[in-house]
């Protein structure tokens, strides 16, 4: 018995090795497909298992051959499967191409990474609402700022309206992975660094698989973490160079506030109610405060390249048989 990853993220299964000759033959999955051995831990592509080469020759004979088989899979919504290359992550080549990108569509790439940062940066200076609410649009925004660079790269039309078109169907899982990436990778940080770092990283390729193949949030993020657990140590390092910037500043933030805090708070008796304790919170809130616009200018400048870096890569893992975003 076996189960399976459609195209739309959803897990199927158990079912037979009939069965899944079956959805070969109608074109519901290639070689590509991920399936898992029922009680087995790992999700391999179809074509490594070797039951099943005789299925997808024959599939794929009739495949260029067959117009009417063709239509009806590109009128299945949401069952172009996802295609993972299994080949190793070419780190130096990901940050090399998403440099060349944003020299050859500086003007997009930037503009349309500057209008995202602008828009959530107002939000979350202004009221608690407008902080909630730009909680709220970060993953539609994000996965739209996705959409575009994946148009730039793979030499589609974009436009800086492609940073708005994830605001339907699409609203919700984003939002979903957003949130819930964010929630539970800030608690591992503040419960103990390490499980906080660790979610940051196995669910990098989330929001771009909700945003590019429609999947569900959660199964986004478990195909993700499947992702990078087979490839752990060259994600951190794309990752690590990929957002350089942002992690030194916030090294030296770390420092900051420490000395800072060790400065003025050790062996302090807390009296909650002395005015000198009142003017230590002041001056720890205005370091605090100014440390937070600063990393917000660094992020801005280090966010186009980080995420055209990161794109390369989630091209280099995934595919779609049908080569297009959306």
């Amino acid at each position: 018995m076996y189960k399976m990853i459609g195209g739309d993220g959803v897990q199927y299964g158990p079912v037979t090795a009939d069965q899944l000759r079956e959805w070969i033959a109608e074109h519901r999955a290639n070689r590509h497909t991920l399936v898992q051995l029922e009680g087995g831990a790992e999700w391999v592509p179809l074509g490594r298992l070797s039951e099943f080469a005789d299925a997808l020759v024959a599939a794929e004979k009739t495949w260029e051959h067959d117009a009417e088989a063709r239509a009806v899979a590109d009128e299945r919504a949401g069952e172009i499967p996802v295609q993972y290359t299994g080949a190793r992550l070419p780190v130096m080549d990901c940050l090399g191409q998403g440099w060349a990108l944003l020299g050859r569509h500086f003007g997009l790439t930037v503009g349309g990474a500057a209008l995202l940062w602008l828009m959530l940066t107002v939000m979350a200076f202004g009221t608690c609402v407008g902080g909630v609410i730009g909680l709220a649009v970060s993953g539609p925004l994000y996965g739209g700022l996705t959409v575009m660079y994946l148009k730039v790269i793979r030499g589609q039309e974009a436009s800086l309206k492609d940073l708005f078109s994830l605001f339907g169907d699409a609203f919700v899982p984003l939002m979903l992975v957003w949130v819930v990436s964010w929630v539970v990778s800030e608690l591992g940080l503040m419960l103990c660094i390490l499980p906080g770092v660790l979610l940051k990283i196995i669910w990098v390729f989330g929001l771009p698989l909700v945003a590019d193949m429609r999947m569900p949030f959660w199964s986004a993020l478990e195909l993700s973490r499947q992702t990078v657990m087979r490839q752990f140590l060259p994600v951190v390092g794309l990752l690590l160079l990929a957002y350089l910037p942002l992690l030194v500043f916030e090294t030296y933030a770390i420092y900051k506030i420490g000395v800072f805090v060790s400065a003025n708070f050790a062996g302090f008796g807390f009296d909650f109610a002395s005015a000198e304790f009142r003017e230590k919170m002041d001056a720890f809130l205005k370091l605090a405060s100014a440390i937070g616009i600063q990393e917000q200018l660094v992020l801005l400048l280090n966010l186009p390249f980080a995420t055209a870096s990161v794109l390369y890569a989630y091209e280099h893992f995934f595919k779609r048989t049908a080569g297009q975003v959306g």
